[in-house]
């Protein structure tokens, strides 16, 4: 039909913000995801080995928290 681009300028705290809630987000979803596979309520993420799976989400949520850590989000008090 018809093309439309909206074009929308953000200054950086906005952005930053996206980033940060999106993470946030992620954050979030990987820890149920491990508390799913940790109680076999889950199919596999990363690996069909469920202790080799269980280690690389735990991975995953720690670079999460590292990213979020540098947006100035403290993970564990949101626990």
């Amino acid at each position: 039909m018809y093309d439309t681009k909206v074009m929308v300028e953000l200054d950086w705290d906005t952005v930053d913000n996206l980033v940060k809630n999106e993470l946030q987000k992620v954050h979030e979803s990987l820890k149920r995801d491990l508390n799913r596979v940790a109680d076999g309520t889950s199919w596999a993420i990363f690996d069909k080995d469920e202790s080799k799976d269980i280690a690389m989400i735990m991975e995953h949520i720690y670079a999460v928290q590292l990213i979020l850590e540098y947006y100035g989000v403290n993970v564990n008090e949101n626990q």
